[in-house]
């Protein structure tokens, strides 16, 4: 578990064609399906506006540099006990 993310790391965008949303999988195929197949056209005809969060590039690279500092220490123990 990574954590919370604070508001303050967050970025509420108004969805748009630039918004890559077809790996998006929260696993409720009802909302999977609104977001991949029906959120622009219904957005272009004015029915809805669809907004996505994005966690900020800063976050998102600090939590990868985290999971990474974790997991070398976690792995170094390991590589101390082979032996050459």
């Amino acid at each position: 578990m990574l954590g919370k993310i604070s508001f303050d790391d967050l970025s509420i965008e108004k969805l748009d064609d630039h918004h890559e949303i077809t790996l998006f999988d929260c696993t409720n195929s009802d909302l999977n399906e609104f977001l991949n197949e029906k959120a622009h056209h219904q957005m272009k005809n004015k029915l809805n506006v669809t907004y996505e969060v994005i966690p900020k590039l800063s976050i998102l690279l600090k939590r990868m540099l985290d999971v990474l500092i974790r997991d070398m220490v976690l792995l170094i123990p390991r590589i101390e006990e082979i032996s050459f």
